[in-house]
């Protein structure tokens, strides 16, 4: 199988575009990759996979076992507390890997044991497992064995894991209210469409009476519903899974996407200020941990998981990567607040931008949880602003018959 690759020696020089190289399986391309060709940092490889014969399976992928962020998380504060008690390495993931249920995990921990059992070092392990451990935990978890300084690696990728199971968490619970809010007003409004409309529009039908024109038009609207809903409803379904393949098989589509993400009021200030404070904990961690210049730009740009951010940070890579100028480059880009060229500009004059940078990414985790409350905050105003007009109309057009058939009666 051929495997192509980013990769860079332990004095920042990067491997030419599009390398490439064969190898039987991903642990193998790995071990060429450090031992044969000599790199110290990976921070791509990806197997040159011919395009599969089954359509469904060209837009949406195979199905992969995944492992919870929580779950990694409890693993590396684990393994922190193991190494520094004294406890066999390959004994404690033994004993882990026989209390877990989860198989993915359980597939992992038993490789680590593998590895750690032939005498090779942790990072190699981590490093066969680039969909369950990003690279940039890889390299702060290998500068930690170079440098004995294992278990504070491990703590760091332990807290970062855990930041960003919050972030999610946070974020789905602040959505709970207010999509619930809307499922209940559309569940209302479909009852009252059934229910109560019908038996006006034959009361007026028994008085020989006109209906008023709020009522003719919900009857109006609920009827183009009931003839075309269901067309309407498998539209939307075809739309909606159009857009899922176009954005897995095109990366313009998911800059778009993101980028208009971006722009939406609230959702785009927390998306903005989570991509900030990940690069810059990142960018930080990894320069602090000792990872070449060029790797730290690299990895840096792929911890973002906004596309559009990542495309203008790839844009940039050519001036980050001179070292020079880092806050013109940074502020180029127009990604991220004015406050991080500055930070830039300030470490690159005194040189400690490895220092500078964790506080500043501590910063912007509040920016994000004030971003994430004023989301939870806005979100209950904008339904009520969409659906209230609705439900006035809904309830003007179920009231007014009754109103004026009273005032015919008296």
């Amino acid at each position: 199988m051929r495997w192509r690759y980013r990769a860079y020696t332990a004095d920042g020089k990067a491997s030419p575009p599009g390398a490439a190289l064969e190898a039987d399986d991903e642990s193998a391309a790995r071990r060429a990759l450090w031992e044969t060709l000599g790199y110290a940092v990976v921070t791509r490889l990806e197997p040159e996979r011919p395009k599969p014969r089954d359509p469904l399976e060209a837009l949406f992928g195979k199905p992969k076992g995944r492992v919870r962020r929580r779950d990694l998380a409890r693993l590396c504060g684990q393994l922190a507390w193991v190494v520094e008690t004294g406890v066999p390495l390959a004994q404690a993931l033994a004993a882990r890997r026989g209390a877990t249920r989860d198989p993915a995990m359980g597939e992992c921990l038993r490789s680590l044991e593998e590895t750690v059992r032939e005498g090779k070092p942790l990072w190699e392990g981590l490093a066969r497992h680039p969909r369950i451990v990003p690279e940039v935990y890889v390299q702060y978890v290998r500068a930690g064995e170079e440098t004995a300084k294992l278990p504070q690696a491990l703590r760091r990728v332990a807290e970062d894991l855990e930041r960003a199971e919050a972030l999610r968490r946070n974020l789905g619970v602040g959505l709970i209210v207010p999509v619930s809010t809307a499922l209940v007003a559309v569940v209302v409004v479909a009852l009252v469409t059934r229910l109560v409309v019908p038996p006006i529009v034959q009361m007026f039908a028994a008085f020989q009476a006109r209906l008023p024109w709020p009522t003719r038009a919900l009857i109006a609207v609920t009827g183009w519903l009931g003839r075309y809903g269901a067309a309407l409803l498998l539209s939307l379904g075809a739309a909606a899974a159009a857009s899922v393949a176009a954005m897995r098989l095109s990366r313009r589509a998911r800059i778009a996407r993101d980028a208009l993400l971006l722009r939406i009021p609230r959702l785009g200030a927390l998306l903005r200020a989570a991509e900030t404070a990940q690069y810059l904990r990142t960018f930080g961690g990894a320069l602090e941990s000792g990872v070449p210049w060029a790797a730290v730009v690299d990895l840096a740009a792929a911890s973002l998981r906004n596309e559009d951010m990542r495309a203008r940070m790839e844009a940039r890579r050519d001036a980050l990567l001179a070292g020079t100028g880092l806050a013109g480059a940074i502020q180029g880009t127009g990604a991220f607040p004015p406050e991080v060229a500055e930070a830039f500009a300030s470490g690159e004059q005194s040189g400690q931008l490895a220092r500078i940078l964790p506080p500043l990414a501590k910063a912007m985790d509040e920016e994000v949880a004030a971003a994430q409350k004023a989301l939870a905050e806005g979100l209950p105003i904008a339904l009520t602003v969409v659906l209230g007009p609705i439900v006035i109309f809904i309830a003007i057009a179920v009231f007014a018959p009754t109103v004026s058939i009273l005032s015919q009666i008296h």
